[in-house]
């Protein structure tokens, strides 16, 4: 009905699912850095402010493919 609403709907939509993707990802990243598969001076960095994992988190925090655009 009107186009607008569904517009802000994908929108909402994509940004939920970038952020339900994103935590337990980085999350995943950092226990791998705990058993030695990956570098754990990398990956195994706590955020003391706030209990996340900081490099994985950068690592992982990108758009998602859907809303990436070609040129």
């Amino acid at each position: 009905m009107y186009p607008s609403h569904d517009f802000a709907d994908a929108i909402a939509g994509a940004f939920g699912s970038a952020l339900t993707y994103q935590a337990p990802v980085s999350r995943f990243l950092n226990s791998m850095s705990r058993d030695g598969v990956l570098p754990s001076r990398i990956f195994g960095q706590i955020s003391p402010r706030f209990g996340t994992p900081v490099f994985a988190v950068l690592c992982v925090r990108r758009p998602p493919p859907a809303l990436q655009l070609e040129h």
